[in-house]
């Protein structure tokens, strides 16, 4: 079974951070910049059949995230033995008949 892994799937940013960091001052990013950015984004999964998704965030300095990463690892754990399983009855379904593992 592979091991579980952390890793960085998502870029997440703070609309204050936004509204506060991104503005005309600093012309590389503007906001409507940024939310161009976004929307063609939005665009291009739609283009590709894509729905919208609607995420929960949780601050690794909260004191309930190690939970939250637990309850993570455990959810893709039993996802990884479900297809474990799923592979190996793939694979008695090839083996001839009268194989003891396939009566």
């Amino acid at each position: 079974m592979e091991e579980f892994k952390r890793y960085d799937k998502y870029y997440v940013v703070k609309v204050a951070d936004v509204n506060k960091y991104l503005n005309d001052e600093k012309p590389l990013m503007t906001r409507p910049t940024f939310h161009a950015l976004l929307e063609d984004i939005r665009r291009g999964r739609e283009a590709d059949g894509k729905k919208s998704h609607s995420y929960v965030v949780v601050n690794e300095d909260m004191p309930y995230a190690r939970k939250v990463w637990q309850l993570i690892q455990e959810h893709w754990e039993k996802e990884e033995q479900e297809r474990g399983v799923d592979k190996l009855m793939k694979a008695c379904e090839k083996l001839p008949k009268g194989h003891f593992l396939n009566p």
